[in-house]
């Protein structure tokens, strides 16, 4: 759409206001009696195309003569639509009052525009031309004093005057005046039809000097005017704020005078609660609604008084009006965040600065807040340094909420509650096999820390789970300890007690019966509950548990109650399968106003809480870790509902031991399923020997997710505790993950990736490498010995590694000997690199004294090259030497040179296997496939798309290799095409076709999405020529279905309803995204700053910068700041 020239804009702003004034659309100003009303239409019709003449004249005569016509029509238009002496002069000012009424405010205000009481009105042109020529003339106190007199306020125009003067002082204030951000009323607030504060706000104002300055809404596309012209006769109340002034002069006597003045300013007086987004979640809120003033009649005063739209709950001189500057983010997001939600991470839940302001004493408080401030060290970063997966099997967490203020009449006034809570899982058993015997299972550690302005407590809390077996019974306890410190309870200090226990369970066995039950009794403001119960008759079990909690915040009125239930039931022999598989064992979940955590899920998964949960071995005895990992997978969350089935299948059948055992849950996220989560735990156990341990254990616990909204699966696993023949531990993490929205990948990983490869856009924990290490005490004293290996695999690489330490430990000092091997290899195009080392260093501790370090690189084809270094490592220094070898000719490449790379992909357009149709949306019609007949063409969905793509080389990359030759010059590929609708990309090494220096290679990704192809649209279809057919329609009516009260007795009533609602249609409809994420685009920057190149890859970036001598960088997203 074109852009409107100036007079085409007033043109069309003037024949609004006429229509308004010849249909008499604003209540506000009186009607019109045009002496031709038919003949006034008819002229305004006819002014947008004078208009549009004087925007197309082709040179300066025609301009001059489609002006003066322009001119003519709109004198005609005053003419026939107003009587008297000066018709244009009254349409110029009624075109002021109904498009910009608060600029006819002022100059009325100011004496420019002037009305009499039964006519016409009129500009006076004396003083518009002194205020365009001598804004000076405004500061007269006396003009203000004159003009001010005329309606009952005599002797008040110093005020004004002084406020005239510092418009003029500050030119902004008068830009903003000019563009329409900065509006000034006359004496005659404009009409409110809004009930409430706002209207008696200016109704007590009426008469008073008021400056409304308008908020610009950060969610409007246009928060602040398009144009001069398009202002409107009225602000949005909660998005304003209004300055109103009044003064008067009193004579003392003496010839001594007093200026007493009153001056408030009034902000969101029509809402509880006003707020100012500034984007990404961060606000600036007043709540309730703020007016505050002061003023002088010969001493200072001042009030905050607050407006709330219930008369009953009118706020009185205590309670505070509050100014809030904070952040909210969707789906109860931290504020500030470092790290994964389910890895070492570093949050901050609320952070904010407050201001309350009140009539009464306190008048001000002033501070901050910081509110879940929390520091978790997981279970995953303890395993990085060797530590077992059940020693920090929950982690270690601090937590923190701070509270700092200045209140005036007290002072700083401090609120400080903090904590530091670690689990050690110890495990240590006492007397097994004897009749008396204990176990500590494990002690948990916590430190609580208050402090105010006058006191400060900190204690240390110790609290066991332990258990213990007299004969056939068996006695657990939880949360039994005691603490120490400095500690206030009922204004008493104490420095050390007790801590009775949270829960208490009892079991008896008895031959073949086994049963028993746990209570878990924490209560506090949640009231939480639980409980295990588990019974076993013979190769029969069962075992159920569960927990009672209440949903939301501590003292909330009507908390919805949550409840998660899990029952389990196993059996021996189990139902067969064939192939010697069977089920051994079947239960389910049940969880209301509960919802899967998944990043507590992936948290836990190394510390063996996916299998726990599933089938809990010993579930009495570890009852209270069962119930709190129950408790963390699926918290409590109003509104959201969780089931599934569980099962086990067993295989192999020794002796009556199962040797390979799979447990697997699927639950369901409700209302949905939007989300559905798959636990599993798979083990191998060789039976054994004389009583002793397992030959083989080995446990993969295994958590995966589909996520439909993110159009993603999910799937990460970890071996448990297991161990070879009670000599060699084994240790390792497994990820696949699998994407089939915009950006499509398939990425498989055991034990992580090449060193060198960052799996983008992909999110992967830290994985662990597939490990063999030797139990302590298996070697002889003071030898240790580690294997790891890692194999990934991506749609077009294949990576795997691995490394053999061997050392000896004699005391502080130590031996270390390593080999290790790094190897990827590309397909298309074939290229392989191969990274081979090994070393020897002497220790002091983790102190490197001396030592011997090999690196070599075997690379190709084209040609192959071996490069190696050396080095001597004497404590802090390095002393280095390189070689390189090629093998084949070193004059030419082994492969001919490529002179053109277009030529050579020129075949890449009609090789069939690069070409790939892609189905459309459409929300009417299903489409079948329908399989090609022989010989013909392959088939495409009008509706779809064409996708092409190749595999040999990235698209709009600056080549210096290709399929490993060098280069005689660099070039760039690019695709283009009429029908384009965006590339197609693919994983590439960019390494493999530039010549880059080793602190390149260091600099630059390894693997990047890079363009490969491109997707070809179909456009729009078009429609046939309409055929007309007659079509008989055969109505069979289907009998009633039945009733569904009768289900309502089998089923929960959430279960109930949303299988109903699967039978109405849906009303859920696939629509444009709000918004998307996309990579990160770069541009290239000279040394002085000057762009050269923008909405670059990186590695594309990095290639020219190269070349041009700048600097690739992140290309910057422009915050336009206009409305602040």
């Amino acid at each position: 759409m074109a852009e409107k020239s100036l007079i085409e804009v007033i043109s069309a702003a003037f024949a609004d206001a006429m229509r308004s004034a010849l249909d008499g659309t604003n209540p506000a100003l009186p009607p019109l009696s045009p002496p031709d009303a038919a003949g006034a239409r008819a002229a305004i019709e006819q002014l947008a195309d004078r208009a549009g003449g004087v925007t197309d004249a082709a040179d300066p005569v025609a301009w001059l003569q489609a002006l003066e016509s322009w001119r003519d029509t709109a004198s005609d238009v005053a003419d026939r639509a107003f009587t008297g002496p000066n018709p244009a002069e009254q349409a110029f000012v009624r075109f002021l009052t109904e498009r910009m009424p608060r600029t006819a405010a002022f100059l009325a205000l100011t004496g420019v525009i002037s009305h009499t009481p039964d006519g016409p009105a009129r500009v006076d042109r004396p003083k518009l031309r002194a205020l365009v020529t001598d804004p000076g003339t405004l500061v007269n106190e006396g003009l203000w004093d004159a003009l001010l007199a005329d309606v009952g306020l005599p002797g008040t125009g110093r005020l004004p005057a002084v406020l005239v003067g510092l418009l003029l002082l500050a030119p902004q204030t008068v830009l903003a005046l000019t563009r329409g951000d900065l509006r000034v009323a006359g004496l005659s607030a404009p009409p409110t039809a809004q009930p409430g504060p706002w209207r008696v706000f200016r109704e007590a104002t009426e008469g008073w000097i008021s400056i409304t300055v308008p908020i610009g809404d950060p969610a409007d596309p246009q928060p602040n005017p398009r144009d001069m012209f398009d202002w409107a006769a009225d602000l949005t109340p909660d998005l304003s704020g209004t300055l109103a002034i009044r003064s008067q002069r009193h004579d003392l006597g003496g010839g001594k005078r007093r200026t007493v003045f009153e001056m408030w300013l009034a902000l969101a007086a029509e809402e509880d609660r006003w707020q100012y987004d500034f984007g990404s979640g961060w606000y600036l809120r007043v709540e309730p609604g703020l007016t505050g003033g002061f003023g002088y009649d010969g001493s200072w005063h001042g009030a905050f008084r607050q407006f709330a739209l219930d008369p009953a709950r009118l706020p009185g001189p205590g309670d505070p009006v509050e100014v809030t500057f904070g952040r909210e983010l969707d789906a109860g997001a931290p504020d500030i965040a470092f790290g994964p939600p389910y890895d070492t991470r570093l949050v901050l839940r609320d952070l904010g600065l407050f201001l309350r302001l009140r009539e009464d004493h306190p008048v001000v408080e002033v501070g901050l807040f910081l509110h879940g401030l929390s520091a978790v060290l997981t279970n995953r970063w303890f395993r990085t340094f060797g530590v077992t997966d059940t020693v920090f099997r929950d982690g270690i967490r601090l937590d923190l909420d701070l509270d700092l203020a200045y209140v005036e009449g007290r002072g700083v006034v401090l609120g400080l509650s903090s904590g530091l809570d670690v689990t050690l899982g110890i495990d240590a058993e006492f007397g097994k096999n004897a009749p008396v015997g204990f176990k500590l299972h494990s002690i948990r550690i916590h430190v609580p820390v208050r402090a105010t302005e006058d006191s400060f407590d900190v204690r240390a809390e110790v609290r066991f789970h332990i258990s213990t077996h007299l004969g056939p019974v068996s006695l657990v306890a939880d949360g039994l300890g005691g603490w120490v410190g400095y500690w206030s309870e009922d204004d008493t200090r104490k420095y050390v007690g007790l801590l009775p226990p949270t829960g208490a369970g009892l079991e008896i066995s008895a031959g073949p019966f086994t049963g028993g039950g746990y209570l878990d009794f924490t209560g506090g403001p949640n009231e939480r509950f639980g409980g295990v119960i588990h019974v076993k008759v013979g190769t029969f079990e069962v075992t159920a548990f569960g927990l009672h909690e209440l949903t939301g915040e501590p003292g909330a009125a009507n908390r919805p109650t949550s409840v998660i239930v899990v029952l389990g039931v196993r059996f021996s022999p189990g139902i067969p399968l064939g192939f010697g598989f069977e089920i051994s064992g079947f239960g389910g979940l049940v969880g209301i106003n509960r919802r899967a955590d998944t990043d507590a899920l992936r948290e836990r998964l190394t510390s063996g809480a996916a299998g726990n949960v599933l089938f809990a071995e010993d579930p009495i005895r570890n009852a209270p870790r069962l119930l709190d990992d129950l408790d963390h997978l699926f918290p409590r969350n109003a509104g959201t509902h969780v089931f599934g089935p569980t099962i086990q299948i067993s295989w192999l059948n020794i002796a009556g031991h199962k040797v390979f055992r799979f447990d697997v849950g699927l639950f369901f996220e409700f209302p949905g399923p939007r989300r559905i989560v798959l636990l599993g735990s798979a083990r191998a156990q060789l039976p054994p020997l004389a009583g002793g341990p397992h030959l083989i254990d080995i446990r993969f616990d295994i958590v995966g997710f589909v996520d439909f909204p993110k159009r993603i699966v999910e799937v990460d696993a970890t071996l448990i505790n297991s161990s070879v023949m009670e000599i060699f531990h084994l240790t390792g993490d497994l990820a696949f993950r699998i994407a089939w929205g915009d950006h499509p990948y398939l990425l498989l990983s055991f034990g992580g990736f090449h060193p060198r490869f960052t799996p983008l856009p992909a999110q992967f924990p830290e994985l662990a490498r597939l490990a063999l290490t030797v139990k302590p005490g298996k070697l002889p004293g003071g030898v240790f010995f580690r294997a790891e290996a890692y194999l990934a695999i991506t749609s077009n690489t294949v990576q795997f590694g691995g490394q053999v330490e061997l050392g000896y430990k004699a005391g502080p000092l130590n031996l270390i000997g390593f080999v290790a091997l790094d190897a990827l290899i590309q397909f298309t195009p074939f290229h392989f690199e191969v990274t081979i080392s090994a070393g020897v260093r002497l220790r002091w501790k983790s102190t490197n004294l001396a030592g011997v370090r090999l690196e070599g690189t075997l690379s190709g084809p084209g040609p192959f090259t071996i490069s190696g270094k050396a080095c001597f490592e004497i404590l802090w220094f390095d002393i280095c030497a390189d070689v390189r070898i090629q093998l084949g000719s070193s004059g030419q490449p082994t492969a001919p040179p490529v002179s053109s790379v277009v030529q050579a992909l020129r075949p890449q357009l009609t090789e069939p296997a690069n070409l790939t149709a892609l189905d459309g949306d459409d929300n009417e019609v299903i489409q079948a496939r329908r399989p090609a007949a022989a010989g013909g063409h392959p088939l495409v969905s009008p509706l779809g798309a064409l996708s092409w793509a190749q595999k040999r080389t990235p698209l709009g990359l600056t080549l210096d290799r290709f399929d490993g030759v060098p280069l005689a010059a660099p070039q760039r590929v690019v695709v283009e095409s009429p029908r384009a609708a965006g590339p197609e990309q693919d994983w590439f090494a960019p390494g493999s076709y530039a010549n880059l220096t080793e602190a390149e290679r260091l600099n630059r990704p390894a693997f990047s999405r890079l363009d490969a192809g491109i997707r070809i649209g179909l456009g729009a279809p078009g429609a046939s020529t309409a055929i007309r057919r007659d079509v008989t329609v055969v109505e069979i009516r289907l009998p009633k279905p039945p009733s569904t009260g009768a289900l309502a007795t089998a089923f929960a009533a959430v279960t109930l309803r949303a299988a109903l609602e699967r039978t109405a249609p849906s009303q859920v409809r696939t629509t444009a995204p709000a918004f998307g994420v996309r990579e990160e685009r770069f541009a290239v920057r000279d040394r002085g700053g000057a762009v050269l190149a923008e909405d670059l890859s990186v590695s594309e970036a990095h290639q020219r910068a190269r070349r041009a001598g700048g600097v690739a960088a992140a290309k910057r997203d422009l915050v336009d700041l206009g409305a602040i």
